[in-house]
């Protein structure tokens, strides 16, 4: 049985490898550094909802709502 050669690889298609390899190396690390731990509900909450947002129960769901617009009823004229 005779010895298996090995071809050396064309030069574009090795350029393909290193690069694609290298991209996915960098989405590896990518992620790893942005990494972030789960945090809680009401510490989000306390952060990114602060007064006069509300939570309200939607269908099971809990819903952030922030009402910070005029009281008046669209297409009626504003009355003080």
């Amino acid at each position: 049985m005779p010895a298996l050669r090995v071809r050396p690889m064309p030069s574009a298609r090795r350029t393909l490898l290193a690069f694609s390899v290298a991209l996915a190396l960098l989405l590896v690390g990518a992620v790893a550094v942005s990494w972030a731990a789960d945090r809680s509900v009401a510490e989000l909450g306390a952060r990114w909802a602060p007064p006069p947002s509300q939570f309200i129960a939607l269908q099971g769901m809990q819903v952030h709502v922030r009402d910070e617009g005029p009281r008046v009823c669209a297409g009626l004229p504003f009355r003080s």
